[in-house]
């Protein structure tokens, strides 16, 4: 049927002064899951531990890639130190925090001052947490002990503590 219509476009097409860019920033988040090993009941890190050197080197290939484009900008670093349960809480709750400091001290290195953009956080883990950690690495029956002392006395870690540490 249009087979007979004639076209003309030229009086429909806008000027190409009429096309204008427009940039506009878009978030996009990045997010880095470290576990780093420490030596025991220590905030110091194990440098032995290749998988340390691993991640802290994709650590700070992530932070020059955000350095260096121009489009991107850091606008938060979490750093979560963690501490096993045994022993004493609040002596692990201030280990937790000189790991985070460590952890700080080394993205402080990768990026300068970071003082806008840092927050820190101190964890004791949760027995539950270590048992998921025990499972995954294999030791389901170790795993399985610290679920039923957990689930006996729950919310008393003193009494946890006492009857974990003979495992």
């Amino acid at each position: 049927p249009l087979k007979f219509l004639e076209f003309d476009f030229a009086d429909f097409l806008p000027d190409s002064t009429e096309f204008v860019v427009h940039s506009r920033k878009v978030s996009n988040t990045h997010s880095v899951d470290l576990k780093l090993q420490f030596h025991v009941g220590s905030a110091i890190l194990d440098e032995r531990d290749t998988t340390n050197v691993k991640q802290l080197s994709d650590l700070r290939n992530t932070l020059f890639y955000i350095d260096e484009d121009e489009d991107r900008t850091l606008i938060d670093v979490r750093l979560t130190g963690m501490a096993s349960p045994e022993g004493n809480f609040l002596s692990n709750k201030e280990l937790a925090a000189r790991r985070a400091r460590t952890v700080e001290r080394e993205v402080v290195s990768f990026i300068g001052n970071p003082n806008k953009v840092m927050t820190e956080e101190a964890k004791v883990a949760k027995w539950e947490w270590v048992a998921d950690s025990l499972e995954y690495d294999g030791h389901k029956s170790i795993a399985q002990e610290i679920r039923e002392i957990t689930e006996k006395f729950p919310g008393n870690i003193a009494v946890q503590n006492s009857h974990i540490s003979k495992i």
